[in-house]
């Protein structure tokens, strides 16, 4: 995978990352919280309706006392009379009050008043305030303290009450008896601390499973909170107080979350993006270039393809080693080279003459790119005539020397394009290109004189002379060249022999008029002379009639 892809793939697995973990701490810690501080909010709100209850309660205690510690009340319960019965025990008045019932008891625990609102009803159906003689064992006798107030369970609905004994104005006794005062805990109570609260709420009595505030959040919406309020006569029944209300809090917080995850989002993709062409400028493009640069390198075949990148940290260093490298590397390539073209040059030439040898022959006529030159080749075969006396009589070491002298003869007499080769011991071959059997003629008397003329040996006491053989013929095509060079190099080596049997220090060509073209060349001596009766080839040579010829080996 390209490095690019990689870092890619990396910021994308990075904002991915990014945007599970903030996912994950919005559900695991976010929500949670929220929907905590939800849960606080509506165990509040049933705290406020409790509270409400017990404000309720307490301001109907202030009421008990300031009528139960009233002269009027104290006489009153001791000698009852008219007058304080119509100025005070009237209903307005309790309806003033905002309290549903007056009570109010002797010391023999008598009821010598009762006084209620109508929507009490008959006070004979409700268990808990019917009779006039109560018992010392009566629930409101046996429950309260003095000053005290609590909720009760009626058959009429909760109800909460408050108890004071009766004493005079300084509060002093002893207590003529008792005075109650009570409120019916119904819709009208519950709308008024509604109101009040700005809370809805309802209050219904249900049987008791337990004391513990529970809330629900049934959706998105809406949210429902219980919250429960014991009963001071009962241990069945409880008042459940039921909250359902929408969420507003949690929509703002969704909302605020949402575009919390949005803003994360964005600034994650703009950071991701911020950090990959970052990452790209300062890490992966200088690699990027280090690699171009090896890919070049290779390619350049060891020439210096790195330039240092000017930067002062790890990639800069990183691009100063490489530069150093190639530098060491191509020094290195420079010698391999040279050693490699000095070791093929050695494997191509001849030490002695420092001529090309037999191999690199071979391998030249065996190139397809040798064949693109089309028209008349010649190739030439020739040696010195004799020369195994020249060993036999100085020496190898003078016979070495005279090799020498005969390679700069030929050389001097062929044109730099022709290929020189020493073929082995005293015989070389030359191929000629572009090349016709008359400048062949010229070529090969020239070379014939030069060699008689010229002085060999150490001394330069040594007459030597060379007999030479050639052959030209017109190549079509690369194909027939690749074909049968062999065989045209033995055609050379036949005019070389005739050259021979025919007195040496002479030259033998031999020009192809037919046949070869289709890879039919003479393979012995004989046949030289059979196919010139044949007019297949041409002879030129000194000995220019080739019935005086020998052409036997």
């Amino acid at each position: 995978m390209k490095l690019t892809k990689k870092l890619i793939l990396g910021e994308i697995i990075f904002f991915l990352l990014l945007m599970g973990g903030v996912f994950f701490a919005v559900f695991t810690f976010v929500l949670p919280e929220i929907r905590a501080i939800e849960r606080q909010g509506h165990l509040k709100n049933l705290a406020k309706i409790e509270h409400a209850f017990q404000n309720e309660l307490e301001r109907i205690k202030i009421a008990t006392i300031d009528w139960g510690e009233w002269d009027d009340t104290y006489e009153y319960v001791v000698k009852p009379s008219r007058d304080y019965e119509e100025s005070n025990l009237l209903v307005d008045s309790i309806e003033d009050l905002k309290v549903d019932l007056l009570i109010i008891l002797n010391r023999d625990h008598q009821v010598i008043s009762k006084l209620h609102t109508e929507k009490m009803g008959s006070l004979e159906r409700i268990n808990l305030l019917k009779g006039q003689n109560w018992s010392h064992s009566h629930p409101l006798l046996q429950y309260f303290s003095d000053n005290d107030s609590a909720i009760f369970f009626t058959e009429k609905g909760p109800l909460l009450l408050a108890r004071h004994p009766i004493l005079t104005s300084q509060s002093t006794g002893p207590a003529n008896g008792y005075l109650f005062f009570a409120r019916l805990l119904d819709n009208e109570f519950t709308e008024h601390v509604s109101s009040s609260l700005e809370l809805g709420f309802t209050a219904s009595l249900v049987d008791k499973t337990t004391l513990q505030p529970s809330v629900e959040f049934i959706n998105d919406d809406l949210s429902h909170a219980v919250g429960y309020q014991q009963l001071a006569n009962s241990v069945d029944k409880v008042i459940q107080l039921d909250i359902e209300q929408p969420r507003p809090f949690y929509h703002q917080a969704m909302n605020a979350t949402k575009i919390s995850l949005l803003a994360v989002f964005i600034i994650g993709l703009m950071a991701c993006f911020a950090t990959y062409f970052m990452l790209k400028k300062i890490l992966v493009n200088p690699i990027i270039l280090l690699q171009k640069q090896a890919e070049l390198f290779t390619k350049s075949e060891g020439k210096p393809a790195f330039s240092v990148l000017q930067r002062d940290d790890e990639i800069g260093a990183l691009s100063t080693s490489f530069a150093e490298m190639a530098k060491e590397l191509s020094n290195d390539f420079n010698r391999l080279e040279q050693e490699r073209d000095e070791l093929e040059n050695a494997s191509h030439t001849d030490a002695l003459t420092n001529l090309k040898n037999r191999r690199y022959l071979e391998e030249l006529m065996h190139s397809e790119d040798t064949w693109k030159a089309k028209g008349d080749w010649t190739i030439f075969t020739l040696d010195l005539d004799h020369f195994k006396k020249v060993n036999d009589s100085y020496g190898h070491d003078v016979g070495d020397v005279v090799l020498q002298q005969f390679s700069k003869v030929i050389t001097q007499n062929f044109r730099e394009q022709d290929i020189v080769v020493r073929s082995g011991g005293e015989e070389f071959t030359v191929i000629c290109r572009q090349t016709d059997q008359q400048t062949a003629n010229s070529i090969a008397e020239r070379l014939r004189l030069a060699t008689e003329m010229k002085t060999f040996g150490k001394d330069n006491n040594l007459r030597i002379t060379c007999s030479i053989g050639f052959f030209t013929m017109n190549i079509m095509s690369a194909e027939a060249g690749l074909k049968y060079w062999q065989s045209m190099i033995k055609v050379s080596d036949l005019a070389l022999y005739a050259a021979k049997h025919n007195g040496r220090n002479t030259w033998v060509g031999l020009n192809c008029l037919m046949g070869c073209e289709h890879g039919t060349y003479p393979k012995e001596l004989p046949d030289i002379g059979t196919w010139i009766k044949e007019r297949k080839l041409q002879l030129s040579s000194p000995k220019a009639n080739p019935e005086e010829m020998i052409w036997s080996a």
